[in-house]
């Protein structure tokens, strides 16, 4: 005989048995419940965060958990960082300089180079 567990959906209420074999979505699905996952990317927070760690505030990017990494794994964030690091400098090279923006880039392409290196 098959092992089984007792499921309670929340807040929906519904109760069920599942299989042990069977994936929580698929006992989902079975019961007529549908998951749900409001984890980034739905504007809860009023801002929205484009490819390569954008967002729609002038001179703010996301990265790491918040851009959705992959899986939440650190590596992911990690990665992405990076990528949206590089992405900064890049955007602030394309800005009008001035002295205190000059200064910023430097020490962000020191920062890079540094991580690159390994230090």
């Amino acid at each position: 005989m098959t092992a089984s567990y007792r499921i309670e959906f929340e807040p929906v209420g519904r109760r069920g048995e599942s299989p042990s074999e069977s994936s929580l979505l698929e006992t989902a699905r079975r019961m007529g419940v549908g998951l749900s996952g409001l984890c980034g990317g739905h504007g809860l927070t009023g801002m929205v965060a484009y490819a390569w760690g954008e967002t729609d505030v002038p001179g703010l990017f996301a990265a790491g958990d918040c851009l959705a990494n992959p899986y939440g794994f650190l590596p992911g964030a990690m990665c992405m960082g990076e990528a949206v690091g590089e992405r900064v400098v890049n955007k602030a090279y394309s800005m009008p300089d001035d002295n205190e923006v000059g200064e910023r880039l430097a020490l962000l392409e020191s920062a890079i180079a540094r991580h690159r290196k390994g230090a």
